[in-house]
Parts: C-alpha cells; structure tokens; sequence
C-alpha cells in the first residue's frame, strides 16, 4: 500500500497450506490483511481447481461469513455464472476472469456485464 497499491488478490489457505475456500480460512486472511492493510480493497481468487467441483465451490462461497470485496471468477469454468449469482447476492463484486475469445462471447451473451 506504501508503494500505491490499492487492491489485494488473495488465495487463502488452510492449516494445511491447501488453497482454500471455506468460510473459516476465508474469514481469517481477510481479518489479517484488512488489520493489517485498513481501506484496501481485497478480492478473492474462486478457482475451480480449489474445491474440485462445481457443487463444492458454490457452497464454499455461498457459506462465507467474511465476504471480500471482490471475488475473481474464471468464465470458462464450470458453474461461473452461478457463481456470479452467488456473490451478487451476497454483495460480492465480481472480476470477470476472461481468458479467451469464447470466454469474451460468453461474458457479452450471458448478460453478467
């Protein structure tokens, strides 16, 4: 933040050291670089590789009790555009993870812009 930064990407991690979206590891790593780094906006990474399916992921995110800022979401993966249902409702921002063509014409269609 000294040198300009205004947001934060976070991968949280387990006990274990594991990526992790649970609520508990969430809900810690936001406390810490929030007390840590006051006024910074954080995000979240959701990859779908964290939890390993789709059902997984969307009940990790939903059952946050700390909620980021922002939270990334890779549209080519499975499950995104719940995903993004999810963390609007829950008043998460959203970071459109776009990475190809496909992914920029699924964006444009889905009407999640």
């Amino acid at each position: 933040m000294a040198a300009g930064a205004a947001a934060l990407h976070l991968h949280p991690r387990s006990a274990e050291g594991a990526e992790s979206l649970a609520p508990g590891p969430v809900a810690a790593a936001l406390r810490a670089v929030r007390d840590a780094c006051p006024g910074v906006l954080v995000s979240l990474s959701t990859g779908y590789w964290i939890c390993g399916g789709r059902a997984a992921r969307l009940e990790a995110v939903a059952s946050w009790t700390e909620r980021p800022d922002l939270a990334s979401v890779n549209l080519s993966e499975p499950g995104a555009e719940e995903l993004v249902g999810i963390l609007t409702d829950l008043g998460v921002g959203v970071e459109a993870g776009v990475a190809s063509i496909a992914d920029a014409r699924l964006l444009i269609g889905s009407g999640l812009a």
